[in-house]
């Protein structure tokens, strides 16, 4: 009993990391749920290489800042898989390895597993989604995608210039055409839209105050 209760809580702060990671860098529900910490970088503005999902002609990965609550979830995070990983509960190698990876950076943060002694697998995005439940079962919110339409609408009422709402959500000209205007940003303009992302998030009335107690 003791260690279904630790597993359940593992599995639903998975849910509610991943899903608050998502929202807060409007990642396109592609690929794994969400890039290993490692390709984090910076310190006092932190900012992660998203992948995108691109195409043969276009490369849409693209540097993202993190707001302060996306910096905080992502140090709970890894604080929590690191501590797993040394708890005589968590023994199973497999497990522990892939505890190691996400809380080191170099492997998936979140992952899934059938069993404690199967091998975990990266969790999709798609299945992030599912796990975690959307806000609403009908109308646009439905689409996996909800959270990107749902940050783009907000920036664009709190006044964030549109080239800074473009890059951030990777949209933009195409980089075979060097006339094409496309998306970017100095990282001054970088701050506003990370205050504006931290002001979304805190309207929304998330308490994250116990996740990692």
């Amino acid at each position: 009993p003791e260690f279904n209760g630790a597993f359940q809580r593992f599995a639903d702060l998975t849910n509610l990391c991943g899903a608050a990671l998502s929202f807060l860098t409007a990642r396109r529900p592609h690929g794994d749920a969400f890039e290993p910490f490692g390709q984090i970088v910076g310190r006092s503005r932190p900012r992660l290489l998203l992948a995108g999902k691109g195409g043969r002609l276009v490369d849409d990965g693209r540097w993202v800042p993190l707001c302060p609550t996306a910096h905080r979830v992502v140090k709970l995070w890894r604080a929590h898989c690191s501590a797993l990983a040394s708890s005589t509960l968590w023994v199973f190698p497999a497990l522990r390895k892939a505890l190691l990876a996400a809380a080191d950076g170099t492997g998936a943060p979140f992952f899934a597993l059938d069993s404690v002694e199967a091998s975990p697998v990266p969790l999709t995005a798609v299945q992030l989604w599912e796990r975690a439940g959307l806000p609403a079962q009908r109308g646009p919110a439905k689409a996996t995608n909800w959270a990107r339409h749902y940050v783009r609408s907000a920036l664009v009422e709190r006044n964030v210039q549109p080239h800074v709402i473009d890059a951030f959500f990777g949209h933009g000209g195409s980089a075979r055409d060097p006339l094409t205007p496309v998306g970017a940003m100095t990282l001054a303009e970088s701050d506003v839209l990370c205050a504006a992302l931290e002001d979304i998030w805190q309207e929304l009335g998330v308490d994250l105050g116990r996740v990692g107690a």
